[in-house]
């Protein structure tokens, strides 16, 4: 019962944490998808070269897209003339972090780490993309597919002629946007990291994942081979790494967790391979190997040019809240179980409308 009750004061503590930067890093992810439309992007990522990269892996570093969406948006631009090595940096750099999950970081994990993180994610996608600019191209046959963008879905009209928005069409898209979509996106997997986050922080001896016994640079490969196959997105991502850090696991391997979990899902290296070819593919897998695990290392080995030496995370420290923090906590739940019953009560009519 102890145990029990530590878990539960633990997932209260994490939840509190996370709700007022996710409640705001959601907002304002719904403001710049409404006000920066995907055309605007494309216009910029035309010719290759490494002003094209260098616009992507910048543009994709706030763009509000996770794991699971920024596929069929990377795939549209690049059938839509983005060069191959925008296209690359955009599918590096969107998942690895994103305005939710820098100020959720920033919470969880504190500043430097998190500005690291940023800076890692912004030179793979550019490393990634000029190599692959640089590459020859060779002929891809596209197996993947492209989900229909909002607009289109009343027709080409509504994408070529868009109707000017007065400023509560552009709030209203945004609240749906960012509490309807991007959160449905984001729920099942911010629940299980923060279960398995709380988990951790319990029932993981603070010795056991210790980076002297386990060693630096084992540590390092060792969480890069559990990111690889995990499906995670950044801002999910997040409450675990926390986890990790309590435990003594060295902030270089959880950097790596951290970037390497959402740019080489199965899904995205698919579309990659489908879009761009066999070089690329390969370029992207060792690119972003080389440069996550060059930091990492270089993090481990020198954590005081980075100021992370964090023995501790804040998610583990805590902390007298604020009538705000419950506040935003009590919205974040009111928000999440209402997209949760209203994903339920949307299938269950799809459903009972195939059955008959």
């Amino acid at each position: 019962m102890n145990l029990l009750f530590l878990f539960f004061s633990e997932l209260l503590e994490i939840f509190l944490m996370s709700a007022p930067p996710l409640l705001l890093g959601l907002a304002l992810a719904g403001l710049l998808r409404t006000v920066v439309s995907e055309k605007y992007v494309q216009n910029y990522l035309r010719v290759p070269g490494w002003r094209s990269v260098l616009r992507a892996s910048a543009v994709g570093i706030f763009f509000p897209l996770c794991s699971c969406s920024v596929i069929p948006v990377g795939v549209t631009l690049r059938r839509k003339g983005a060069s191959r090595g925008a296209t690359a940096s955009f599918l590096v750099s969107t998942p690895e972090i994103g305005i939710d999950s820098f100020l959720l970081g920033v919470s969880l994990l504190g500043y430097p780490l998190t500005l690291v993180r940023v800076l890692t994610a912004f030179l793979s996608s550019l490393f990634v993309g000029t190599l692959i600019d640089a590459s020859p191209e060779e002929a891809a046959k596209s197996e993947a597919k492209i989900e229909k963008l909002p607009c289109c879905e009343s027709g080409p009209k509504a994408c070529c002629s868009p109707e000017a928005k007065t400023g509560r069409d552009i709030l209203r898209d945004a609240f749906d946007y960012s509490f309807l979509t991007l959160l449905k996106d984001l729920s099942f997997y911010l629940f299980v990291s923060f279960l398995l986050a709380a988990a951790l922080l319990v029932f993981i001896p603070d010795d056991f994942l210790n980076g002297n016994s386990l060693g630096a640079n084992s540590s390092l490969f060792l969480f890069f081979l559990l990111s690889i196959p995990t499906y995670i997105c950044a801002a999910s991502s997040t409450p675990l790494a926390a986890a990790f850090l309590a435990k003594g696991v060295p902030a270089g391997s959880v950097l790596v967790f951290l970037l390497a979990g959402p740019a080489t899902n199965l899904t995205t290296v698919l579309a990659i391979r489908g879009e761009l070819g066999k070089k690329a593919f390969w370029i992207y897998l060792v690119g972003i190997s080389f440069v996550t695990l060059f930091f990492g290392w270089l993090v481990n080995s020198a954590p005081d040019i980075f100021g992370l030496q964090i023995s501790t995370s804040n998610a583990h420290q805590h902390q007298e809240h604020s009538w705000f923090t419950y506040a935003c906590g009590v919205v974040f739940a009111g928000l999440w179980i209402r997209n949760v019953l209203w994903s339920w009560q949307t299938k269950r009519s799809a459903s009972s409308c195939c059955s008959t």
